[in-house]
């Protein structure tokens, strides 16, 4: 066993500390900065409102241990048995990879700056945590816990998250890349300006919620409950739309470029200035659907359902229907043949591009 005088003795040489056994310890307002720890033991030893700033801790058994109101400054932990450990304080500018976290808890924790990558976060939980500008890399989460975090400026690759709880979550200009969403309700909660391309929303409820700004191209949203959510501007970019549910959302200048729209609705929804060129509807129910200035042009629709839908200069141009029901058009309600999207059109085709 090596005491806190040992180790004090250990810092001045300068060198690394390796294999040094620190198990069951009781630290208050330690002073660590600048070490280097290899191999060392830390089980359920107890960290109190110690000084944490740049350490690196290599390959080294934190399991059960506490940290209470420390504070870790451009440190890393890598290589680390951490299962089961308790953690309270402010993470700033850290580095935490390759390291096992499995049945940790993480109280008011702080992490900015900071990046995690590679590690197993299974039956992990995390309570009113903030994450702020961190980057979260190949992190499982298997039965893990979030409830009443915050994420700005985050970046989440490749996260299956359906497997744990997000509760009462706010997200703000997150990117969930190619992440697995699927079974969370985010209803009335906030995720807002995040880019959310190639990944999965199947059963995902966002009622009422706020995603203003947010990027869902290329995204699989199957049976999705949108309705009376705040969708200003939202893209769905070659999205794959299935049995989902837009009914009351304010969607205006929402883009649904080459988009593939099955067996959903969009009854009474705001969609003014909204964008659709080429994307594909079919067995799609817009009745009562605000599209003033929507561009429908070279859309196809089949059997779809535009009763009671208000028309106010709506670009259909080359728009093809099958089965559709349309409302009695005004003159002026729709743009039939849009003749500045002629001309490009022909320049295109002269030029060999398919339109």
């Amino acid at each position: 066993m090596t005491t806190l005088a040992e180790l004090e003795e250990m810092a001045k040489s300068g060198r690394p500390i390796m294999s040094a056994d620190f198990t069951g310890q009781q630290w208050e307002k330690v002073n660590l900065e600048g070490l280097t720890f290899i191999q060392c033991k830390f089980q359920k030893i107890c960290l109190s409102q110690s000084n944490f700033t740049r350490v690196v801790f290599v390959n080294c058994d934190f399991r059960e241990a506490e940290f209470q109101d420390v504070g870790w400054q451009q440190s890393n932990l890598l290589q680390s048995q951490v299962m089961n450990s308790v953690w309270t304080g402010q993470c700033e500018g850290a580095t935490i990879s390759e390291c096992d976290l499995t049945g940790s808890a993480f109280s008011s924790v702080h992490f900015k700056s900071c990046a995690w990558s590679d590690c197993d976060c299974d039956r992990t939980t995390f309570q009113d945590c903030s994450w702020d500008t961190t980057a979260l890399n190949q992190l499982t989460f298997n039965e893990g816990d979030f409830s009443q975090c915050s994420f700005y400026n985050v970046t989440w690759l490749k996260a299956d998250l359906s497997q744990c709880a997000l509760d009462n979550c706010q997200f703000q200009q997150v990117l969930l890349l190619e992440c697995d969403l699927s079974g969370h309700d985010f209803s009335q909660s906030t995720l807002s300006c995040c880019t959310c391309q190639k990944s999965r929303f199947h059963g995902t409820n966002f009622r009422q919620a706020q995603l203003e700004g947010s990027n869902f191209s290329q995204c699989s949203i199957q049976g999705v409950e949108f309705r009376e959510a705040n969708m200003a501007r939202v893209l769905f970019i070659e999205a794959t739309i299935q049995d989902s549910h837009f009914d009351g959302a304010m969607m205006d200048h929402a883009n649904f470029q080459e988009a593939s729209i099955q067996k959903s609705t969009f009854e009474h929804a705001s969609l003014m200035k909204s964008w659709w060129k080429k994307a594909a509807l079919e067995d799609v129910s817009l009745n009562s659907a605000l599209l003033d200035y929507a561009n429908l042009s070279h859309v196809t629709m089949k059997h779809c359902d535009l009763k009671n839908a208000d028309f106010n200069q709506t670009n259909i141009h080359a728009l093809q229907d099958e089965d559709t029901q349309w409302p009695p058009l005004k003159k002026g309600s729709v743009i039939q043949t849009d003749p500045e999207q002629v001309a490009v059109e022909q320049q295109l085709t002269q030029r060999g591009v398919a339109i």
